[in-house]
């Protein structure tokens, strides 16, 4: 999940990862 994370940081989709993160966190 950290990689996958970090790609889509990359790719610039920071909110998406927020969200992605929130829910998985969650």
């Amino acid at each position: 999940m950290e990689v996958k994370e970090g790609v889509e940081r990359s790719n610039g989709a920071p909110e998406q990862d927020l969200s992605l993160a929130k829910g998985v966190s969650k």
